[in-house]
């Protein structure tokens, strides 16, 4: 999924995609919370220890809203959503008013952030879920596997938000389209070499 030669890794094809056609709607890459939920619960990240969760590279998902609804996520659990792309995070600022209620609009945030470089604290985040990000910065045009330096900043930016309190690690979701082979390169890495 290529416009002119645009690399679905740079800013500018998914600032164009949200302006215009289908990126004006809301749109769920690959799944809905419906078909990942039971893996989500399985492993414990839906349960009462997940107090604050990001979404990176949000778009226009509706999984916050799916999210913020779920009976076993905490009532008082926060869901941040981040993209690069002004566009979409205004079409969901202007979505959160309309569609989610209003005791818990609070609740759910959205915000222009880079994933590879986010604001937030170390260890802030009990669970983190990428839909499609990873693979979107892996679509260079050219195949790379192991080596995608944009790849490589966005685990090591999540790993250091990603802790949960409780000396737990917290649950790193990730929702693609590659090959286990493509992705596990850029989830063990050695610390000393990336400092993850």
């Amino acid at each position: 999924m290529s416009q002119d030669g645009v690399s679905p890794a740079s800013y500018s094809f998914w600032e164009d995609f949200y302006a215009s056609g289908r990126g004006t709607q809301p749109y769920e890459w690959y799944v809905s919370l419906h078909d990942f939920r039971a893996a989500l619960a399985a492993c414990g990240a839906l349960g009462p220890h997940t107090q604050r969760v990001l979404q990176i590279g949000c778009g226009n998902s509706l999984l916050a809203e799916q999210l913020i609804a779920d009976p076993d996520l905490p009532q008082d659990a926060t869901i941040d959503n981040i993209d690069v792309c002004d566009n979409a995070i205004e079409q969901m600022n202007i979505r959160k008013e309309e569609h989610i209620v209003v005791h818990d609009q609070a609740r759910v945030q959205y915000a222009t952030m880079d994933a590879m470089a986010t604001t937030y604290d170390d260890g802030y985040f009990d669970l983190v879920i990428d839909k499609g990000t990873v693979d979107a910065l892996l679509s260079t045009l050219s195949l790379e596997t192991g080596d995608n330096m944009n790849v490589k900043k966005v685990m090591k930016e999540t790993f250091r938000i990603l802790g949960g309190g409780a000396a737990r690690a917290g649950w790193f979701i990730i929702v693609s389209r590659n090959s286990e082979s493509t992705i596990m390169p850029y989830l063990y890495n050695d610390p000393d070499e990336d400092g993850y």
